[in-house]
């Protein structure tokens, strides 16, 4: 892939030599973000409830959807339409002005089972209108319960606690993480005004 992801031919170098699998393919490479921020991505706390009546019935919703791309069959995806955390997370990220330009996109539950392996490095938007754009658009991470991670190239695995949420650039080069027990979050995507992600498309790293 040209343009956006230009910048990770690195990253193809190491994974011949063998270091990726050593250092990004595992639960243990865990990093500490004591600042919370980033360029390109931030953690922040929200104030919003989830009772375990709640993560039950989301969990048990998700488990009717579809196997999204992993390589096994133990990531699952369904859309959610209607719900009170989805309404009180659009409330938080209005009044931290995520949505000034932006509007809400697809919004789903996100499901690993037990074992399930991390996902191919990739951004959710194209990253080369991303770096073309006036305003990127956005992903958020809503963590239902704590230990929710997401792996970030570069970076290591961010670990977000329950009521937790990360947002992230566009053209953020991330994978989704390796679970060695079940967990149930939200995924929002922000589109910007000047382009609508492609639902389920994903840009995967050529090396």
């Amino acid at each position: 892939m040209k343009g956006g992801l230009a910048h990770v031919t690195l990253f193809g170098e190491l994974k011949n030599l063998g270091f990726i699998d050593q250092f990004f393919d595992y639960d243990f490479f865990d990093c500490n973000f004591s600042e919370k921020k980033n360029k390109m991505f931030r953690i922040l706390p929200t104030n919003i409830k989830i009772n375990r009546r709640e993560l039950y019935s989301l969990k048990n919703n998700v488990m009717t959807g579809v196997n999204i791309f992993n390589p096994d069959n133990k990531r699952f995806q369904i859309v959610l339409r209607c719900h009170s955390i989805k309404n009180q997370l659009i409330k938080f990220l209005q009044q931290n002005n995520y949505l000034d330009k932006r509007k809400i996109g697809t919004t789903v539950i996100l499901h690993s089972t037990k074992n399930c392996k991390k996902q191919q490095w990739h951004t959710d938007y194209d990253p080369d209108a991303c770096q073309k754009s006036k305003v990127k658009p956005l992903g958020v991470l809503f963590a239902l319960q704590n230990n929710t991670y997401l792996n970030v190239y570069n970076k290591g695995r961010i670990c977000l606690n329950k009521g937790e949420v990360l947002i992230f650039d566009g053209d953020l080069i991330h994978a989704g993480s390796a679970y060695k027990c079940e967990n149930t979050r939200i995924h929002m995507y922000l589109d910007s005004e000047e382009f609508k992600r492609v639902r389920n498309k994903t840009y995967i790293l050529n090396n």
